[in-house]
């Protein structure tokens, strides 16, 4: 089973290292070369942290330049003394590097009453999960930091005129007609316009009539029409959102201390109440977001 790393993250690999008998090599500090490729690209040098922990064992952190990349990581690490080893990963997740930025520790801390730095860690890593929860609840990202390429089919995602996507998209950079082909590159608001016209997210382009161009594939339909750019609710992620990340990450804090595993109970009552998976105030924060689709 190959190990996930979080995309954007500074996560830590442990491994051995043996030389062609199998046997563990140990005393080689960070003398080992460790080279890496993201999702099939290639190999270069590293920028991380090598380092000996003992008895042969070695382990790496990755930079964030490292792991911004998703699909497949691998990883070669070569010594004289050593016989190749090779390592892969799989660098999952949403690049919500804008909800980090406005949902940070300090405001989860005030939120939550905490001082001191004993939980920094664990709140770092509570807030990622509350993340991805709810992209997962609502069916969509609702920030990103880098622009990434979708690919659509001529015939079942085009409609004459219309290309209609299956993300949202807030920001475009390059839209190409017969990528497979000879390229043909459209221009918004010149060739096509967008779907809705005045706010995003856009669910889908309109190719203007006074353009002579249009969604075309030379050899298979399945390439011929590629779209780059900001694939995700907006550039920057509603107060609500943040709001609702917040209010989630704090509820998911607090279950470490529950007795009755998320459980409360009100004795004067004779109630028990066992919350079911996202609580029910944020569920209505992020009710008018949720993606329908059918």
């Amino acid at each position: 089973m190959t190990d996930n790393i979080l995309i954007n993250s500074t996560e830590k690999i442990v491994f051995t290292l043996k030389d062609t008998t199998g046997t563990v090599v140990a005393g080689l500090g960070t003398a080992f070369v460790l080279q890496v490729s993201k999702n099939g690209g290639a190999f270069g040098a590293s920028a991380g942290t090598k380092a000996e922990i003992g008895s042969g064992w070695y382990s790496y952190v990755f930079t964030a330049t490292e792991s911004n990349t998703l699909g497949p990581l691998a990883v070669k690490i070569t010594h004289a003394s050593i016989e190749q080893k090779n390592l892969t990963y799989e660098v999952v997740g949403s690049d919500w590097s804008s909800v980090p930025a406005s949902v940070t520790v300090s405001d989860l801390k005030a939120y939550l009453g905490v001082t001191g730095a004993a939980d920094d860690d664990l709140l770092t890593s509570l807030i990622a999960r509350a993340e991805k929860a709810i992209e997962v609840y609502c069916g969509r990202l609702f920030t990103c930091a880098a622009d990434t390429t979708h690919y659509f089919t001529v015939g079942e995602d085009t409609e004459g005129d219309c290309i209609w996507f299956d993300a949202d998209l807030c920001a475009v950079t390059t839209v190409t007609s017969d990528a497979d082909g000879t390229p043909v590159t459209l221009v918004k608001d010149t060739d096509f316009v967008t779907q809705p016209r005045n706010t995003t997210p856009w669910y889908g382009f309109k190719i203007l009539s006074s353009t002579s161009k249009f969604w075309d594939y030379t050899s298979d339909p399945e390439t011929g029409i590629t779209i780059t750019g900001r694939w995700a609710y907006s550039t920057t992620p509603p107060q609500d959102i943040i709001h609702a990340t917040t209010r989630l990450a704090a509820f998911y804090y607090r279950q470490k201390d529950a007795q009755v595993f998320d459980t409360t109970a009100v004795p004067d009552a004779g109630v028990i109440m066992v919350p079911q998976g996202i609580p029910k105030d944020v569920q209505l924060m992020l009710q008018p977001y949720r993606r329908l689709i059918g």
